[in-house]
């Protein structure tokens, strides 16, 4: 008489959460001059801030990462 053997699922491991604001491209987003809009991602939070180009983007990117 064979014992039937249960297994258990291991729990679902998440994604950690970026520790650094990064820069999101938003393709479905184009500004005048046909370029994706640029956006920061700030860890915890869930919407991105969101600049008129890209060149923008990366300046308030620097000046975040210099505060750290």
């Amino acid at each position: 008489v064979s014992k039937r053997v249960q297994y258990r699922r291991k729990p679902r491991q998440r994604a950690p959460l970026p520790a650094a604001p990064r820069i999101v491209l938003l393709h479905g987003l184009t500004g005048p001059d046909g370029e994706p809009r640029a956006a920061v991602a700030m860890p915890g939070c869930p919407i991105p801030t969101l600049f008129p180009t890209i060149a923008a983007a990366l300046a308030a990117l620097r000046t975040l990462e210099a505060a750290r």
